[in-house]
């Protein structure tokens, strides 16, 4: 390449390698700066975010600032990783310093956030532009259609025609990467929130670990489930992400026709729509004819998830949130949060004790269940994502988002962690949900890269 053509592609826009170590060796070949990758998003978001609704707050000066900042660390030889340059989209549930924080409602909350937390302060240190915050439902309570009644609900970029709903809790995050404006997003899962939307938008959704990652600067909804997550374009950008963050090696990963994985059966594959279930079972045709080792397997008895969910997500958001605040300013709240928020009023101590003591047996049984498994497979939701006005009747939409949590809210109960990727074979994007046991991210997202390159040839 001539010095000319060279220049030319500095200074102008970048062009949108497939993965996030393609963008991260181009910028070291002096392809382009960091700050003209950073304006092929901000351009994007200038394009369409009036359309796409996917932002609470954009800060292009303080990313502009930053990009500028960054290039001249790594021009002068300072390399912070395969992160440095990359602009984030994060949930509005996080505090991030010099931005303001909702936490998707008009009740100011920012006191019960704090200030800036780890994990932010991970992604600064790894070297990521923070571009601005992403679209939540309110308080991150419920709404797995990802509505939001009070501060705007966010367009699902995979339909032109139609509003669809991207998934709750973490909708913005995932219309935000779905629609181009972020190289990946922030967000948090304590019952499907990141799977969901990752479901609904075609992108891989992170839920690793409990505790794996710090939620402190994050809304307190629920301590016992609330987990940091992430949505990416694709599984090897979610394990690149990880392990900048985390540091180590990358497990090696084992051939497909190695591994040994549970078809979880029952309520998981039941009632499934049409589309859901066609593409879930040519998933597992292609994995079966390219070797794996595939045997159904029966998720423990939890019984409904909901009940769960009913008692221990109201509860400790109330406790949080405090029941007398509530009820002041319970008027003022969308009414299927404050609906949400009403039933945790009513949970007593020994109640909620005895769910979680259940919720703990529960998981143990899980965990054994799943010993000898790489993994189990599911699907993550049970059907395309649906229109925003199918949620417009309140008891219509309290069965709907009760529904497209179901299959995951389970894993959360169990704690185990668990990612959604795409896969083929529908009009509409459709979620595979891979499961492992606690602590096993990293071997997680080494299985999932393989079942990615195996799958997305091939449906």
């Amino acid at each position: 390449m001539g010095s000319s053509t060279k220049e030319r592609h500095r200074s102008g826009r970048a062009s949108r390698p497939r993965n996030l170590m393609d963008i991260a060796s181009s910028l070291r070949r002096g392809d382009f700066t960091i700050p003209a990758l950073l304006e092929t998003y901000l351009d994007r978001i200038s394009e369409a975010e009036p359309q796409i609704g996917a932002f609470e707050h954009v800060a292009p000066d303080r990313a502009r600032d930053a990009a500028a900042a960054l290039d001249g660390l790594l021009r002068s030889g300072t390399d912070l990783g395969p992160l440095m340059g990359m602009p984030v989209a994060i949930k509005d549930i996080f505090a991030v310093e010099g931005m303001p924080v909702h936490a998707g409602s008009n009740i100011d909350v920012a006191e019960m956030i704090g200030p800036e937390g780890r994990f932010v302060g991970m992604l600064r240190r790894a070297g990521c532009i923070l571009l601005g915050k992403a679209r939540t439902v309110e308080f991150a309570l419920g709404g797995a259609a990802g509505v939001n009644t009070r501060r705007g609900t966010p367009r699902n970029p995979r339909d032109g025609l139609v509003h669809r709903g991207c998934g709750g809790s973490s909708s913005g995050s995932a219309a935000a990467v779905a629609a181009g404006f972020a190289a990946f997003a922030v967000g948090s899962d304590t019952g499907g929130s990141v799977r969901i939307p990752a479901s609904f938008c075609g992108l891989v959704g992170l839920k690793p670990t409990t505790g794996l990652w710090s939620t402190d600067g994050v809304f307190p909804l629920c301590e016992t489930l609330d987990t940091v997550g992430l949505l990416t374009a694709s599984v090897t950008d979610a394990a690149t992400i990880f392990h900048a963050l985390q540091g180590g090696e990358c497990p090696p990963s084992r051939p497909v026709d190695h591994l040994r994985l549970g078809r979880l059966t029952g309520a998981f594959i039941d009632g499934l729509d049409a589309p859901v279930a066609a593409a879930f079972d040519a998933a597992i045709a292609a994995l079966r004819a390219a070797g794996a080792r595939i045997e159904d397997v029966a998720f423990p008895d939890f019984g409904r998830a909901e009940d769960f969910f009913h008692t221990i997500v109201p509860a400790e958001f109330i406790a949080g949130f405090g029941a007398q605040r509530f009820r002041a300013l319970r008027t003022e709240l969308g009414d299927d949060i404050a609906a949400r928020g009403e039933a945790g009023l009513a949970v007593t101590a020994e109640s909620y004790i005895a769910m979680q003591r259940r919720r703990r047996r529960l998981a143990a049984e899980a965990h054994s269940a799943i010993a000898g498994f790489d993994a189990w497979l599911a699907p993550a939701v049970d059907m395309l994502a649906p229109p925003v006005a199918a949620l417009d009747d309140r008891e219509a939409g309290t069965a709907l988002n009760a529904r497209i949590g179901r299959l995951t809210r389970p894993i959360n109960l169990c704690d185990f962690c668990a990612l959604s990727m795409p896969i083929g074979g529908a009009a509409l994007p459709v979620g595979l949900q891979v499961m492992a046991p606690r602590g096993h991210d990293a071997r997680l997202l080494s299985l999932a890269g393989e079942l990615e390159r195996e799958l997305m040839p091939k449906i």
